[in-house]
């Protein structure tokens, strides 16, 4: 009997042979595939991350896994469906062309700051599995640096560089015409805004200090850094060098001794004229008084000083008007640069502080509005007023009088440090009847103060720096740059910003919702011409 076993056994032992064969030809290995070193992509922007099989195999029936942090990203599954995570719903996407070679590159689209990290692709068949790891860089190039002058006292002055939307945190160079490092006046203020950074840097600027000032912004990502550039007149500290006033003392002995042989001519003349009018017939006395007055006025074109147009012009607007004021250094920098200053590109022209005031007929009926438009308060009376088309009905919001297409603007408010009211701007477009929500999609950038605590007003209602508690605000609007930022008007300490991209009129913005809470307009300084 075992013997007539023996035949069946030996085809069993060879079935099993043969199957082990076939399931270790089947589970053929493989290693995964990705980019050694880190990929960087901006924010907002797309980003494409590619993985494959080496070697090259076929990955239509495995499960392909792409995730971050153990959270799924996109999957891919045997039966050919993909399924989505849900952060990344509608943002991701699984390019199956190269499948049949074992490549499935995901492209992410939108990027934001939460997508930063590594990532995991998986690879898994029903025999075997292979994964590998890359990392993703999200970066942001803030906006070019803005020069602004303040503190000047005849004697120094601060210029400092602001400049929004970085990531990740830069770091902020000053250099002098000669290319040397300067030393900041004060610590740079670098503060996170939603998770991206804003900064504030300074520098003083005197009499003795190289006229020439350049403000680099350098990222901490590979990347190009930012700079402008500014030249200071040195009509600011008029006290000048040794030479100025040797030259100055040469030229007034000049004019001195000019004005003495102006007067000995004008002696000996006058003295000529008496003598001849002793031997000759005496003249009209209209003639005698209109020859005099033309001798008089010989002096008076001698001793005229002409004034330079220009600087007369400009300077005093410049020293006396608002301290604060861009316009002072963006002026200068026109007036005493040519194309470029030191290879870098002249700054545009700021204008002067815009003279905001506020539209009456944008007013919500509970808003009292001052006899000169710059100051709204919020009260318990609802007047009866007409209900035109720009009119808030629901919301306590007035507008300013005049909107923006184009250009650079700012404006300050006085602000109350208790109860509840924002500022910012507006498109002309956005909604203004019933009830909606404030944010930047509806077209609204504003910040708001409640409770004793600074938000943005968006969706999220995000904390500001709460550090802060300034008793004035500037607004400041770059329409092409698309960019509005929020500072203390004092000390121009960064406070907010937002970046978009703005269309149609733009309007100052104001909402007042605290019985007795005032906002107030500031108008710009007289400029003495």
């Amino acid at each position: 009997m075992l013997g007539a076993r023996r035949p069946h056994s030996g085809a069993a032992l060879l079935s099993a042979v043969l199957l082990l064969h076939v399931q270790a030809a089947g589970a053929v290995s493989f290693q995964v595939l990705v980019p050694a070193g880190p990929l960087s992509a901006p924010l907002g922007g797309t980003v494409l991350l590619p993985c494959h099989l080496s070697p090259a195999l076929s990955a239509q029936a495995m499960q392909v896994k792409w995730s971050q942090l153990g959270q799924d990203v996109h999957v891919y599954l045997p039966d050919g469906s993909e399924v989505q995570g849900e952060r990344y719903r509608g943002r991701t996407e699984l390019l199956r062309d190269g499948i049949q070679s074992g490549s499935l590159a995901l492209r992410i689209r939108n990027l934001t700051l939460q997508d930063e990290g590594r990532y995991l692709c998986d690879f898994q068949s029903n025999s075997t599995f292979g994964n590998a790891t890359l990392e993703l860089r999200v970066t942001s190039s803030g906006s070019d640096p803005l020069l602004h002058i303040h503190g000047y006292n005849g004697k120094q002055m601060n210029v400092t560089c602001l400049s929004v939307g970085w990531y990740p945190k830069p770091t902020v160079l000053w250099r002098n015409g000669h290319g040397e490092k300067l030393t900041l006046s004060q610590k740079e203020k670098i503060s996170s805004n939603r998770g991206l950074f804003d900064v504030s840097s300074s520098v003083v600027v005197t009499e003795h200090s190289d006229p020439t000032l350049i403000c680099a912004i350098r990222p901490s990502s590979p990347g190009p850094e930012k700079v402008s550039a500014i030249l200071i007149s040195d009509n600011f500290f008029p006290q000048g060098s040794s030479w100025k006033v040797g030259l100055f003392l040469f030229l007034s002995v000049c004019v001195c001794l000019l004005s003495l042989s102006a007067c000995y001519l004008w002696r000996v003349q006058r003295a000529k004229r008496k003598a001849s009018n002793l031997t000759t017939k005496k003249s009209p006395r209209g003639s005698v008084r209109a020859r005099r007055g033309q001798t008089a006025a010989g002096p008076e074109q001698v001793g005229r000083k002409e004034k330079d147009p220009l600087w007369t012009t400009v300077f005093p607007r410049l020293v006396t008007a608002d301290p604060y004021s861009p316009s002072a250094a963006h002026i200068l920098a026109v007036l005493m640069g040519s194309d470029s200053l030191l290879g870098y590109p002249k700054m545009k022209v700021y204008r002067e502080k815009e003279d905001v005031t506020l539209d009456p007929d944008t007013a919500h009926p509970s808003l009292a509005l001052s006899k000169d438009q710059r100051s709204v308060t919020a009260t318990k009376t609802k007047l009866t007023l007409a209900n035109n088309p720009g009119r808030f009905d629901i919301y306590s919001c007035v507008l300013g009088s005049d909107g923006y297409e184009s250009g650079t603007h700012y404006w300050d408010v006085e602000v109350a440090g208790t109860g509840g009211w924002a500022l910012g701007i507006t498109r002309e477009s956005a909604s203004r009847k019933g009830w909606f929500n404030f944010s930047p999609k509806q077209g609204t950038w504003a910040i708001q103060f409640s409770r004793g605590q600074y938000r943005e007003i968006t969706a999220e209602w995000s904390l500001l720096d709460q550090s802060q508690s300034p008793g004035k605000i500037r607004v400041y609007l770059d329409y092409e740059g698309g960019i509005v930022c929020f500072y203390d008007a004092d000390t121009m300490a960064p406070l907010h910003a937002f970046t978009s991209s703005f269309s149609g009129k733009i309007y100052p913005f104001f909402w007042v919702w605290s019985v007795g809470t005032s906002l107030r307009l500031c108008p710009p300084q007289p400029s003495n011409n």
